[in-house]
């Protein structure tokens, strides 16, 4: 994920990912003063028994060890980051991630973060709305040609449409109801 190819000096490094199928870092030349990483995740596919990491030509099997010999890392982790599709460029949380909620924070970078704490990573989470209810509005539909519904989110949502290809709601049936569809959406606030 990093190789250094001269010492390093006065570098701070606070929640970032980094995946490699190699060292997670390599430092080869010796000589780095001041820096200060933590609360890091580097992830290596390399396996166990074997280095994944080097820090001034010395090998470090795992980010304890690391952290016992240099105070480099001693609350960053070796977690698989859990990332949308990195290979097609999209360096989102997966809802699974192990980064969620685990970042420190930084005054003026990611003062807005939403959770318990700042996300690891170039992305905060953002879950998409749930619906919380849908009600029905009207009083007695059971003959009616047309009912009408009250959809409540847990957050505010814009753009919903019926519209193929991106149909927003679905409609399920009982058995024997033929014709049924949902023909508009009309918002009733930003969360309804």
């Amino acid at each position: 994920a990093m190789q250094l190819i001269s010492p390093m000096h006065n570098a701070v490094l606070r929640n970032n990912i980094f995946r490699s199928n190699g060292y997670a870092f390599e430092e080869v030349p010796t000589g780095s003063t001041g820096n200060d990483w933590n609360y890091n995740n580097w992830h290596t596919t390399r396996g166990s028994g074997v280095p994944h990491f080097k820090w001034e030509d010395v090998d470090y099997n795992s980010i304890a060890a690391l952290c016992a010999a240099t105070s480099l890392e001693c609350n960053g982790y070796e977690d698989s980051p859990a990332l949308t599709n990195p290979s097609g460029g999209d360096f989102t949380l997966l809802v699974s991630s192990p980064n969620i909620d685990r970042g420190v924070l930084i005054p003026g970078i990611n003062d807005r973060f939403t959770g318990n704490a700042p996300d690891v990573g170039a992305y905060e989470f953002d879950p998409p709305p749930r619906v919380l209810s849908s009600l029905r509005a009207d009083t007695d539909p059971t003959n009616a040609a047309s009912v009408n519904f009250v959809v409540t989110f847990s957050a505010a949502v814009t753009g919903l449409d019926v519209l193929p290809p991106f149909d927003d709601f679905g409609l399920a049936t009982s058995p024997g109801i033929t014709g049924a569809s949902i023909t508009s959406v009309s918002p009733v606030s930003e969360t309804s």
